[in-house]
């Protein structure tokens, strides 16, 4: 009996430990959100990609980030100060650009950062590590890189047409379920640590409102 309540204790000790930690996590993770939020001018969905980086779910992103080159280097430097590794890509000199645009791998890891910007888009093989490491699910890159059973743009939009638009991969049709998942749990999280986000993308309150109450469904 005395083991039992022993072991009950530990185990209710760990739990409280882990639910510690997230809670801590969730508060850091929210205070970093504030200062994705004010990082102008970059748009909506790389500040989206940020706050997945940051929360753990996506190994890595590109962002594009247009001005003269002392003003790109300084908003890399402030995403920098976010705690993250930021590579600016060189541009190809075949590259026609309309105006100046500046590109940056950004990642936790500064390997993923590098892998990123080593892969050329021409090559199948680095299409799917492309997609990995933009934290898309295993079964939908191989659906994308294969070109066979992918889901058609109309289930697609039925599977989706609840979750946020500005996080998107192509879904397969064999695990569409199951890819879904991710996308829930980026929009959840979107939802609980910048929820900012939301506001800023809609213009019409009615659809924040009506986002915000479906994405507080979602674990």
């Amino acid at each position: 009996m005395y083991r039992e309540k022993e072991l009950k204790l530990s185990n209710d000790n760990e739990t409280k430990s882990t639910n510690e930690l997230e809670q801590n996590q969730e508060s850091v993770l929210l205070e970093k959100s504030e200062k994705v939020r004010n990082l102008e001018p970059l748009n909506i969905i790389a500040k989206g990609e940020i706050i997945l980086i940051l929360a753990g779910l996506k190994p890595a992103t590109v962002i594009s980030i247009y001005g003269d080159k002392e003003s790109a280097q300084s908003l890399a430097k402030k995403i920098e100060e976010l705690g993250l590794i930021v590579i600016e890509k060189e541009n190809s000199p075949k590259e026609k650009i309309k105006k100046e645009t500046y590109k940056f791998a950004v990642s936790l890891s500064r390997e993923k950062a590098e892998q990123l910007l080593s892969l050329e888009p021409s090559r199948d093989e680095d299409h799917k590590r492309f997609g990995l490491l933009m934290g898309f699910p295993p079964t939908a890159v191989d659906a994308f890189v294969e070109k066979s059973s992918i889901l058609n743009l109309e289930e697609e939009k039925k599977l989706t047409e609840k979750l946020l638009p500005i996080f998107k991969f192509k879904f397969s049709t064999k695990n569409s379920k199951e890819e879904l998942k991710v996308l829930e749990k980026w929009n959840s999280t979107i939802f609980k640590c910048a929820p900012w986000l939301i506001e800023d993308m809609l213009v019409n309150d009615e659809d924040v409102e009506r986002y915000k109450n479906y994405l507080s469904t979602l674990h």
